[in-house]
């Protein structure tokens, strides 16, 4: 199993970094951005971009939530089995919200694409449906996280209690301090924050799943 753990730690850690590079490849720049902007900003930066740069951050985006979907095998293994049904919950609820990420990202390719083209109506529906599509993955992110930090505090897992202290659903409030970065700081941190936050999960996960000698696998759908 302890290579199972590995494998599956280094790839959810690798799906961070893809996000965070499909995220750099899709709106890099050094050039001022008004952070009151919204997507509206991101779709000018990304207008003036190459294609096949915009291409190729939308498709990253998707091979990253694939390996991020890989690596919350880590929490089947680590919640406890007694909270057989809790864990399938959380699973689940990550799993969708992943997709939904992927789907998220992916979108930010047709913008760039669309921008300099499309009607000011076209463009007004394309960022509500990524803002929708933006909003669906945060809440069901949002909803597993939540659930796992209980089961962590409770010592329902084999996580130290502190662990809840670097899940992404804590982690991603730092936002609002690097919002105050200055640029190019300011795109690459606020940016890519939230594809960064998964990386300081899956690492110490990987620690603490490999250095506990009691570890418990029971395969989905044994009791």
């Amino acid at each position: 199993m302890k290579k199972i753990i590995i494998l599956t730690g280094i790839t959810g850690a690798l799906g961070s970094l893809l996000y965070f590079l499909g995220d750099m490849l899709l709106y890099f720049t050094t050039d001022p951005v008004n952070p009151d902007s919204g997507l509206a900003a991101y779709a000018g930066i990304m207008s003036e971009l190459p294609l096949i740069r915009i291409m190729t951050g939308g498709f990253i985006g998707l091979m990253a939530a694939f390996c991020i979907c890989i690596g919350y095998w880590h929490l089947y293994i680590a919640i406890k089995p007694q909270c057989k049904k809790l864990k399938m919950i959380i699973l689940g609820l990550l799993l969708f919200g992943e997709i939904m990420g992927g789907a998220y990202h992916s979108q930010f390719s047709i913008l760039g694409f669309m921008y300099p083209e499309s009607s000011e109506n076209g463009i007004r529906l394309l960022i509500e449906n990524i803002s929708i599509l933006g909003n669906m993955t945060f809440y069901a992110l949002a909803s597993g996280y939540i659930i796992l930090t209980i089961l962590i505090i409770l010592g329902k897992t084999v996580y130290p209690r502190w662990f809840f202290l670097i899940l992404p659903i804590s982690l991603v409030w730092l936002i609002f301090v690097i919002r105050l970065l200055p640029q190019p700081l300011y795109i690459i941190f606020a940016g890519g924050w939230n594809s960064l936050i998964f990386f300081p999960f899956f690492l110490p996960s990987t620690w603490f799943l490999l250095k506990n000698e009691n570890l418990v696998f029971v395969p989905m759908g044994i009791s």
